[in-house]
């Protein structure tokens, strides 16, 4: 049964990834979920098959086959490899059934607390710890350089933006100035981290659990700075989401300390929240852009976790 026809090359390529499990593709369901992502249903085999095009497509479908087959064991919350296969330049995992953040967070259902998203997103970082020792000296240095620099001119445009002269007072609350902000970012020690994480790639299983897919890129980064980006991009979508949003499970200093990480971390991860929201507050997006209420709303609860939800509720109506 199928949602949409195959190509000939999909049905090639999925019948080479069956072929690798040791199932076959003829009494199968393939349903697809996405351009290169089908959901194979075969007797008691419930798997996702991801396919990879373009230069280097084996290349990331190894990598992402590698991820899941080195950090499942581990204890990291991802799903389980069962193939990745040369000819196909595919892999093939357990469907990981749930929906994802993004729809979670946007239709209002079943959202976990941001202390547990921080919470899964820190399992992911402590699993791929042993992997980030062994990175070169030289190599830290330069992409802590180019981070820099990248916050930097992030920082630059929020300070000269001439909407922002209100929201840079309010920014003035936490101590330093906008553009010192990066420096206490990179002060965070690097790792691994998975680089195209967003809410869309984190399943809330039907246990309100979550899953990390979609593990092809992994590198060096602040791990504050990419758990700030699921944070925020998690309550965007509209004012009501940011209400809703899963920076709400983080605005209490004991949820803080039950985390056990550094003051120096929270202080980033604050730090990157304010970067974001202010930028935001003024940079339109194409599918869909928040008012300046419902930024600043983020920023305040940003540089002020203890303040509570309700008042963040009045700012939004």
């Amino acid at each position: 049964m199928l949602s949409s026809p195959l190509t000939w090359s999909e049905a090639k390529r999925i019948a080479a990834l069956a072929g690798a499990v040791g199932l076959s593709p003829a009494s199968a369901s393939i349903q697809r979920v996405s351009a290169r992502v089908f959901r194979f249903r075969s007797g008691p085999y419930d798997l996702a098959l991801k396919l990879f095009d373009g230069r280097g497509g084996l290349e990331r479908a190894r990598l992402e086959a590698a991820a899941y087959l080195r950090l499942q064991p581990l204890g990291a919350p991802v799903p389980k490899l069962r193939a990745c296969q040369a000819d196909a330049r595919g892999i093939a995992r357990e469907w990981v059934e749930g929906e994802s953040l993004a729809t979670a967070l946007h239709a209002g259902t079943a959202v976990p607390g941001g202390l547990a998203i921080a919470a899964a997103w820190q399992r992911l970082v402590d699993t791929l710890a042993p992997w980030t020792h062994a990175v070169t000296p030289g190599r830290l240095t330069r992409v802590r350089r180019r981070r820099l620099a990248e916050l930097e001119a992030l920082a630059a445009s929020v300070a000269e933006a001439p909407p922002l002269e209100h929201l840079r007072m309010s920014a003035a609350a936490i101590g330093p100035d906008v553009r010192a902000l990066p420096q206490r970012i990179v002060a965070e020690p690097l790792a691994l981290v998975p680089l195209d994480v967003s809410p869309s790639n984190v399943i809330v299983t039907r246990a309100r659990e979550l899953v990390f897919v979609d593990l092809e890129a992994i590198g060096l980064d602040h791990p504050c700075f990419a758990l700030c980006k699921v944070m925020l991009l998690s309550g965007r979508a509209t004012a009501d989401g940011v209400a809703r949003s899963a920076l709400v499970g983080l605005d209490s200093a004991v949820e803080r300390a039950s985390l056990g990480w550094s003051p120096l971390r929270w202080e980033a991860l604050d730090a990157a929240h304010l970067l974001l929201a202010l930028a935001d507050a003024w940079r339109p997006r194409k599918d869909g852009d928040l008012s300046t209420r419902a930024w600043l709303a983020v920023a305040r609860l940003a540089f002020s976790p203890a303040q509570p939800m309700a008042a963040i509720r009045a700012t939004l109506r």
